[in-house]
């Protein structure tokens, strides 16, 4: 068989459930390929979750903990020249990426390495016109005639089309749904104007759980008392932004299935497709709003691989566990193409074409800090039924999923050895997360 194309499509600010409003990438993507419906953002803001795209390695390693500042950006970056566009391009691949890169690259940076195709929203990435492009010769222009998600569709279709005999990896990479900005402020998020008064009544599932707006809070971490004294809204404001968001996926959707339709049926079945988000969003669960907290709704992420000459089962959900971490590797087994750093994640296409069942192994989740002069916010650890957090103020969280899906009671200090157990899978997580290596292998 010759080597797949590949087509990474990511979305920005995604939940798992903002995909049952994308009926046309469901019926391309999830009904001929896996759906994973663990999919985790293993540290889930936008700007961390991108260098693990690229490299393959945790923050540890990328010294990006954040969006920007001294504990993230693209320039805390190290290496930038060795990550997957140049793997894959050592391997035979044409890349090319279009949309939003990582937070803090600009125009000042030269172009890095790997990428024969470079058409970058910087800056303008969270406008819905009016954005500049870069390109790979380092020179740009100003899209002020299409909307976002068009854009990004287009030039992933133009890069597949060309004539070009060698394989392709494109990375598509829309913004929505996350906030936009419109005249220098953020506002929600901009549908195209054509989707700019559907779904008038449909309200946000987050409304509806026992979370939305929780009124105890005395067992969560003191340093978000703050934020959540502030941030009780009303039902309608967060039907309102549900509303946006999911309007700003409809061009998403239609790109998609343009994108698939672009090219042959046998290209078509002879691409790994996968379809993910940067992080998930919490809609009014724990009073919160938004990513990098350690709660279910900010951890999970669409995630889909579609295959078919490769063996992917067709119309398949699993309940193990996909981590965002995991997804270079994943290519990288697809292309037959050797990693420039040691990987952390693993393959899942050995899971995807293999047994269903959730066998309970421990994921490190982790987030930087925006609350003190330190990296990190907290870390924990996802481990079947269990969820263990610390958090760096030295308060600890602990749920049990199973019978408390929405995380209302804590449970740090009731079960020790629960806790002892989770506690030693963190420290032995944390410590290894720097010395990763070896072949891509299934997670077992």
């Amino acid at each position: 068989m010759a080597e797949p194309n590949i087509v990474l499509i990511t979305v920005d600010d995604a939940t798992d459930t903002d995909l049952e409003y994308m009926p046309r990438t469901l019926r391309r993507l999830k009904r001929w390929g896996t759906e994973f419906r663990n999919g985790l953002a293993t540290h889930p803001l936008c700007g961390p979750a991108r260098a693990q795209l690229i490299t393959g390695q945790y923050a540890q390693d990328t010294n990006v903990w954040v969006n920007k500042g001294r504990f993230g950006g693209y320039d805390n970056l190290p290496d930038k020249d060795n990550t997957l566009a140049a793997w894959l391009q050592a391997a035979g691949y044409r890349t090319g990426l279009a949309g939003k890169f990582m937070n803090g690259y600009s125009q000042e940076f030269p172009v890095p390495a790997g990428w024969d195709r470079w058409r970058v929203t910087a800056p303008g990435a969270y406008k819905a016109f009016g954005f500049t492009v870069v390109r790979e010769d380092g020179s740009s222009d100003r899209i002020t005639d299409r909307y976002t998600a068009d854009w990004v569709a287009d030039r992933a279709i133009a890069f597949a089309r060309a004539a070009d005999p060698r394989p392709f990896f494109m990375w598509a990479s829309f913004v929505a749904p996350h906030n936009m900005l419109v005249n220098g402020r953020w506002k929600a998020p901009v549908p195209a104007p054509r989707h700019a008064n559907l779904f008038p009544d449909e309200e946000a599932p987050s409304t509806r759980k026992p979370s939305f707006n929780e009124t105890d809070l005395t067992d969560k971490p003191d340093y978000l008392e703050e934020r959540w004294e502030d941030n009780v809204k009303e039902r309608q404001s967060y039907n309102a932004l549900f509303r946006a968001r999911i309007r700003s996926l409809q061009a998403v959707d239609e790109g998609i299935a343009r994108m698939l339709d672009s090219v042959s049926p046998q290209v078509r079945r002879n691409t790994l497709w996968i379809l993910t988000s940067d992080n998930g969003f919490l809609l009014g669960e724990h009073r919160m709003q938004g990513k990098n907290f350690p709660y279910e709704e900010s951890l999970h992420v669409p995630l889909i691989l579609r295959w078919q000459a490769g063996g992917i089962p067709t119309g398949v959900t699993t309940d193990r566990v996909g981590r965002l971490i995991d997804i270079p590797a994943t290519i990288l087994d697809a292309a037959g193409a050797t990693a420039g750093r040691p990987q952390a994640g693993q393959s899942l296409l050995p899971i995807a074409k293999g047994p269903t069942d959730d066998l309970g192994e421990a994921v490190l989740i982790q987030g930087g800090s925006f609350f003190h002069d330190g990296p990190w916010a907290f870390q924990g650890v996802r481990k079947g039924r269990w969820k263990y957090v610390e958090h760096w103020q030295g308060q600890r969280e602990l749920y049990d999923l199973t019978n408390d899906p929405f995380e209302l009671a804590n449970l740090a200090g009731r079960r020790p050895a629960r806790e002892a157990e989770l506690k030693a899978d963190l420290d032995r997580l944390s410590a290894t997360a720097q010395t990763s290596a070896g072949p891509a292998q299934p997670l077992m």
